[in-house]
């Protein structure tokens, strides 16, 4: 009976392994993975706010592509949206490495400045790591002076580490001052 047991056991673990081994190199079309981050689009388009489980399905689904297709064109613009949903449901770090990884892979990409901008606004305002965001806003500011986005860099970099009331203070004085 033992050698029943045992031999059934080993059968279970053969055939699903095989399973998960023929699972794995079966590899999604682009037309699958269009639909299925279509489909997720959709839903996001109908929430108010995202929920976890929807972003994180999201984020998977460009992620994945990202990892099948690297030179794809539209993969720079599908992990831009991946981390653009990481941060909005509060998933910094993940959304930190997204941006990240858009920065150095896809150096000429046209929003790889706000690449740089994002990580060090998810550091001040989500993982609240004040000094790693002084890092990166200077960083914008260097690399990119002559962009937009220097500005909103060195603004924040005024800013850092100051409470909502200090802020609305300072907000106030300069209003008084300039009426």
């Amino acid at each position: 009976m033992k050698k029943i047991v045992h031999l059934s056991a080993f059968i279970f673990v053969l055939v699903f392994l095989a399973c998960n081994s023929t699972q794995s190199k079966h590899e999604l079309s682009k037309e699958d993975y269009f639909s299925k981050i279509d489909s997720i689009e959709k839903k996001i388009r109908q929430m108010q706010i995202i929920d976890n489980a929807t972003g994180t399905n999201a984020i998977a689904a460009y992620t994945n592509y990202a990892q099948q297709f690297p030179n794809d064109s539209i993969t720079p613009d599908y992990l831009f949206k991946a981390g653009e949903i990481a941060s909005s449901v509060r998933q910094g770090q993940r959304a930190i490495d997204i941006y990240n990884s858009i920065y150095e892979k896809y150096p000429s990409y046209k929003k790889v400045h706000y690449c740089l901008f994002l990580q060090a606004f998810i550091y001040e305002t989500q993982l609240n790591n004040i000094e790693k965001a002084r890092v990166l806003y200077n960083k914008v500011i260097e690399k990119y002076p002559n962009e937009s986005i220097a500005h909103d860099a060195k603004a924040c970099i005024q800013n850092l580490g100051k409470s909502d009331e200090e802020l609305i203070k300072e907000f106030e004085a300069r209003n008084k001052k300039s009426s």
